[in-house]
């Protein structure tokens, strides 16, 4: 697994981490705490990637293991296990699944590519640096000169590293599944045109109510340019700022007609900004397929 950084990471909320792509990676201090009770239970080493592999945070900031550390530095084995987190990463990414996988020392390690918004690669997650075996392969001292000369150093610390049985780590994995699905379902990682995305999104939410919204005031409440809100809202959502109006009234307009089905379809309609009732009626019909009548008898009981 890759080396820490140095330093501690920033815990601000607001401030960016650049992924090496051309967007912004957005962790919080959110992100670091459940990172950080993850390793005060399972006492792991976890952290955070961006999606070309450079480190952005680490749970409760655990360096590499002495087992570790001694492989890299004096049995030359940098290198070659950067390039098999790399290679793992790539292929967890094209499978889209979680991948555990022992490392050539005998440890076990476990990656999860994230994925946020329209399919974007957020980075990975990945825990490892434990065992499942008592015992260092006899073929990884068999092979190296430079780890045999350290054997007895690196057996002891091997024994100091978390042992876990097939069945406890299978729990164990799901657990570290469920933790990074939560972070990206509250926002506790995204790229920046996710943020963007979901700014413009409230901001349409928060008025309905008018009669028009202009895709140019929408991009001044985020301080972007009307081109950039409608290249990102396409490209995020699949839909026109026009489009994204729309459906938002509509979603308002279903809770209005469950909520008091007694108001006449006038009145939500003018509540909604809708130029006239039979406008309204024509565009809930469009995009939900019945009239507002109609939705009002299927959702009464």
């Amino acid at each position: 697994m890759a080396k820490s950084p140095g330093g501690r990471d920033g815990q601000s909320a607001s401030r960016p981490r650049a992924s090496d792509s051309d967007e912004r990676v957005y962790t919080t201090a959110g992100l670091s705490k459940l990172l950080d009770d993850f390793n005060y239970c399972f006492g792991i080493r976890i952290l955070f990637f961006s999606p070309k592999g450079r480190i952005l945070r680490v749970g409760s900031n655990l360096p590499d293991s002495p087992f570790c550390s001694v492989i890299r530095t004096t049995c030359g084995g940098e290198e070659r296990c950067l390039a098999q987190d790399r290679r793992m990463r790539t292929e967890a990414a094209e499978r889209r699944e979680i991948l555990a996988y022992s490392c050539y020392a005998g440890l076990r390690e476990c990656v999860y590519p994230i994925f946020g918004r329209g399919a974007h690669l957020l980075g990975f997650a990945m825990i490892g640096q434990y065992r499942l075996r008592k015992t260092v392969p006899s073929d990884f001292f068999a092979k190296r000169k430079s780890a045999s000369e350290n054997r007895k150093r690196l057996e002891e610390y091997f024994q100091e590293l978390p042992l876990f049985s097939s069945e406890a780590e299978g729990h164990m994995i799901n657990i570290f599944k469920y933790l990074a699905d939560y972070a990206v379902l509250n926002a506790l990682v995204s790229m920046e045109s996710n943020l963007l995305v979901d700014k413009i999104i409230s901001w349409v939410e928060e008025h309905t109510a008018r009669k028009i919204l202009s895709v140019d005031e929408a991009a001044a409440s985020v301080q972007k340019s009307a081109a950039t809100v409608s290249r990102i809202l396409r490209r995020e959502t699949g839909m026109s700022f026009r489009r994204l109006v729309v459906e938002k009234k509509l979603e308002a307009a279903e809770d209005m007609l469950i909520a008091d089905p007694d108001s006449s379809i006038g009145e939500i309609a003018e509540a909604l900004g809708f130029s006239d009732q039979f406008f309204f009626s024509r565009q809930f019909k469009k995009y939900r397929g019945v009239s507002p009548t109609e939705y009002i008898k299927r959702h009464r009981f």
